[in-house]
């Protein structure tokens, strides 16, 4: 599986470092205990959530990683984002990336939502055609945060850029914009393992502790979780690699022993695509299990990261769209 990574920057804009870090680490733990949460101490074994605040660096940005903020969570995201801009004021950038292939950074200023760009806007909701413009990024409203020498045309041209991994067109805006790159590339854990001076570590717990989950009885219950093909155009020939194709489960019923994997669907039938491998991963481990493809089984899924599916030439290419 590729990388994931999420993140809050937040913008000095040529105010003194200290007294910014010291704004957000404030309303930080305002906005937590206004819920459901107490603070504790840090390194408390009954701790439900910890926010990092990273030390100050030569960079004007203070970065923040929420250990509640999960690869998925976009809306979580941009509340933090939303709420660090409207206390702290200035611009907040909220970073997520996922799997090393989709990327989205909201912007906003004084508690404002005022740019999204995203290279896959499909990954981590349902956008139509029409909507996928409004994630397609506006340059012009990030001139004050480029680094001098730098214009809008160049953030556009490090959004369009074609890399393979996100985390390469990360970087290239990370530069632009002076944001520190190892940071921008990190989660909570980042600190976590390898912890700085001057790192300040919130820790909250429950006020009312969440009960334990009764073990479900009876048969499995595979319930999708996530579902990861964005959205795109297809010609004769064409792969559809890994990690752009993807299925999450979770198993809501009684206990299960091991896992049989069936791929059945009109365009196997016709013979538009090929299976040519299907990966199982069971907490984070690879695992090879045993799977019947349709229409006939195709032997044990290699534990390696290689195509999935390929597009075979049954039928002529469509006419390419202007």
């Amino acid at each position: 599986m590729g990388a994931s990574y999420t993140n809050v920057q937040v913008h000095l804009a040529g105010r003194p470092a200290d007294e910014v870090r010291s704004q957000v680490v404030d309303a930080l733990r305002r906005w937590v205990l206004a819920g459901p949460f107490v603070e504790g101490e840090p390194g408390d074994p009954d701790t439900d959530r910890t926010i990092v605040v990273a030390p100050a660096g030569p960079e004007p940005w203070i970065t923040i990683y929420d250990d509640f903020l999960n690869w998925d969570e976009v809306e979580s995201l941009s509340g933090l984002a939303r709420m660090l801009s409207t206390e702290v004021g200035g611009s907040v950038i909220g970073i997520i990336l996922d799997d090393s292939s989709a990327l989205e950074l909201h912007l906003f200023r004084d508690g404002a939502p005022v740019d999204v760009y995203s290279n896959l806007p499909g990954h981590f909701r349902d956008v139509s055609r029409r909507e996928r413009r409004a994630f397609a990024g506006q340059p012009d409203h990030w001139p004050d945060l480029l680094v001098v020498g730098k214009s809008p045309a160049d953030l556009r041209a490090a959004w369009d850029e074609d890399f393979i991994f996100v985390e390469d067109t990360l970087l290239s805006v990370a530069t632009l914009l002076d944001l520190n790159p190892q940071r921008c590339l990190a989660n909570f854990t980042a600190l976590e393992e390898k912890p700085e001076p001057g790192t300040t570590w919130l820790s909250f717990r429950r006020a009312t502790p969440v009960p334990e989950p009764v073990r479900a009885e009876g048969l499995p219950v595979s319930k999708p979780s996530h579902w990861g093909p964005p959205e795109r155009d297809l010609v004769a020939g064409d792969r559809i690699c890994r990690p752009l194709l993807s299925l999450f489960v979770k198993n809501v019923g009684g206990p299960a022993r091991g896992m049989a994997v069936v791929v059945a669907g009109l365009a196997l039938d016709q013979g538009l695509v090929r299976i040519d491998e299907v990966v199982v991963v069971d907490r984070g481990c690879l695992t090879a299990v045993s799977y019947a493809a349709y229409p006939k089984p195709c032997g044990w899924a290699r534990s390696c990261w290689t195509d999935w599916v390929t597009v075979t030439p049954s039928r002529p290419s469509p006419p390419s769209r202007p």
